[in-house]
């Protein structure tokens, strides 16, 4: 029998481990074809007769030398006994599914451990695992709209999910107790879960890739996530309650983007957090008043982004914030100082939009190079303190919508803006103010289009 492409790279390691190898012919084990002595009885030299009942052939199965049946499987509920009679793992797909399926009917597949491709237990009538003890390793592993299943118990054994691990709409459960044994995993989402925390991912160390939570909105914490150290891509927490990220102890690094959009959460508990290599974005946190939680956070590789956060006072927390990539981007916020920037050695580029208690752009650090520079509609914004060390724009410089602002002088030292130049609608600055920031960087040295006008000062 030929390999079969759909073993996964870690489903390969754990049959290296149990010293076997993935999609060998089962000819090749003591076992001849389908698990049976072929050929007459008299070619072995002791088997005697073969009506002797004393020795059956049958070479025993076992998760240290796995028998590997080819290609995807989905069976009848009726028809998993069969699966065991033939082998104990899978190369390809497993798929059960139908509300057929029952805990007494999955018993007949206690003998699988594992399958190279992905394990989909979709719209069951499952109430319970334990059938699959024995399983160890799979190539995925898909948990969705089984209607009475409470838990992932009885997953104890399983050490490795080389691929995404699902779980889905499973209205009953409120535990995902059950996979104590797994280490690492591709791309984790629980999705539309009544769970209340994360039990059972305890030893789960790397995610290697988004860590996804969604429509959890009985969350109270992330107690049981307490090993978790790096995230390989985006970790999402959208559309939960009034939750936290405590038990998240370990957690050091998020390869790509930090979202928590859609929720009543806060920040607490995330103080191990170093790294985000993408943007932290925080849109629509309807209870966030800071970033208390943030204090180990040093290094944003992508803009700082909050967006619709009515309850959001200040942007206090970080504390060992030294550098922002991208843009520190505030758009519809109570925010009403930059002071806590102060501290921050570098920041790419800034973008102010509708924070009506804003007054000053005070705390900004001293760079020299911005990758935007956009101001709009802060309404009690009177002053653009810090922002005089600022000599080239690669994109837009934009101050629009502005009531109380009256003076431009600090961005008089800009060089060069690579996008468009615009001062419109500011109620006290006037057109010659705008002009002046015009002539002041040259109107060759602005690469999009100049507009000023509706200015009333």
């Amino acid at each position: 029998m030929r390999a079969s492409s759909t073993c996964s790279l870690s489903v390969l390691l754990w049959v290296a481990s149990v010293s076997t190898a993935c999609g060998s012919d089962k000819g090749d084990s003591p076992a001849a074809d389908d698990g049976l002595f072929s050929g007459d009885s008299g070619d072995s030299g002791d088997s005697g007769d073969s009506g002797d009942s004393g020795d059956s052939g049958e070479a025993p199965m076992t998760c240290a030398a796995p028998v590997w049946l080819p290609g995807d499987y989905a069976p009848a509920a009726t028809e998993l006994a069969g699966i065991c009679a033939d082998g104990n793992a899978i190369e390809g797909d497993l798929v059960l599914g139908g509300s057929e399926l029952t805990d007494e009917l999955l018993a007949d597949l206690d003998c699988l451990c594992a399958v190279g491709g992905i394990l989909q237990i979709t719209g069951t009538g499952l109430t319970e695992l334990t059938a699959l003890r024995a399983l160890e390793a799979t190539g995925g592993l898909e948990v969705v709209d089984n209607m009475r299943l409470e838990t992932l118990a009885g997953l104890s054994a399983l050490s490795t999910v080389d691929g995404a691990l699902l779980v889905a709409g499973n209205v009953e459960m409120v535990r995902i107790e059950g996979l104590s044994a797994l280490t690492n995993s591709g791309a984790v989402s629980l999705v539309d879960l009544p769970l209340v925390n994360l039990r059972g991912l305890e030893s789960l160390v790397t995610v290697t890739g988004d860590l996804t939570l969604d429509q959890l909105p009985e969350l109270v914490s992330m107690e049981g996530m307490s090993s978790l150290d790096f995230v390989d891509g985006n970790f999402s927490v959208t559309n939960t309650g009034a939750h936290d990220f405590s038990g998240l102890d370990s957690i050091r690094r998020v390869r790509n983007a930090l979202v928590l959009m859609d929720s009543q959460a806060s920040l607490e508990g995330l103080d191990s957090l170093a790294t985000v290599g993408g943007t932290v974005r925080l849109e629509r946190v309807s209870r966030l008043r800071d970033l208390n939680g943030l204090s180990g956070l040093a290094e944003i590789g992508g803009h700082l982004r909050i967006e619709d956060a009515a309850t959001l006072s200040s942007i206090s927390g970080m504390t060992a914030l030294r550098n922002v990539t991208g843009s520190v981007w505030l758009e519809r916020t109570n925010v009403g100082s930059l002071a806590p920037l102060q501290t921050t050695l570098a920041v790419g580029g800034l973008k102010l939009d509708t924070n009506p208690e804003l007054t000053s752009t005070a705390g900004m650090p001293p760079v020299i190079g911005l990758s935007e520079l956009e101001l709009h509609w802060n309404s009690s914004l009177v002053e653009l303190t810090g922002l005089d060390t600022v000599r080239t724009i690669d994109g837009d410089l934009l101050v629009n919508g502005h009531v109380q602002l009256d003076s431009l002088v600090d961005l008089l030292g800009v060089t060069s803006v690579g996008g468009d130049l615009s001062v419109q609608n500011n109620t006290a600055l006037s057109r010659a103010d705008g002009e002046a920031l015009r002539d002041a960087i040259g109107v060759e040295n602005i690469g999009g289009t100049v507009t000023i006008s509706g200015n009333g000062g």
